[in-house]
């Protein structure tokens, strides 16, 4: 019984030891988490009814290549134009949509976005409006450490 008892205290030992060992939780794959941080928009696609956009409509778009967006944990936010015009706000995402109010105006500057996110790469998908033509347009952002 001695024994028996001496091992069941050992057991027990190990199991609190190897148990309080593990692993904390792990939200690096929780977007609201990801989204923190500075990105850069590396390149640009533009589509028109599926079709990719090619010419001079999308050397206009490719402007934004350098837009850098700094996301904070408050849920504020800092976009640096690749022409150096700085603007400051805050975000709400959610399910995937990003929100993006200015500081400037207190008003709700971008329609809702969709966006797609993992460790190192931050896609948004928007409008881009030339003339009468609306082009689907996709964000590719790296991060910048």
């Amino acid at each position: 019984m001695k024994k028996f008892l001496m091992m069941f205290c050992v057991a027990l030992v190990c199991a609190t030891v190897f148990n309080g060992c593990s692993k904390k939780d792990d939200d690096s794959n929780d977007p609201q988490k990801q989204i923190i941080g500075k990105w850069k928009v590396t390149t640009v696609n533009l589509t028109l009814n599926g079709s990719p956009v090619t010419g001079a409509v999308l050397e206009d778009a490719k402007e934004n290549i350098g837009l850098t967006m700094d996301f904070k944990s408050d849920l504020s936010f800092t976009s640096k134009g690749a022409e150096g015009i700085t603007r400051t706000g805050t975000y709400l995402f959610s399910d995937g949509v990003l929100k993006l109010t200015g500081n400037e105006t207190g008003e709700v500057d971008s329609d809702p976005v969709k966006i797609t996110i993992s460790e190192s790469k931050l896609i948004i998908n928007t409008k881009y409006y030339v003339q009468e033509i609306t082009y689907d347009q996709e964000l590719i952002f790296a991060r910048v450490n």
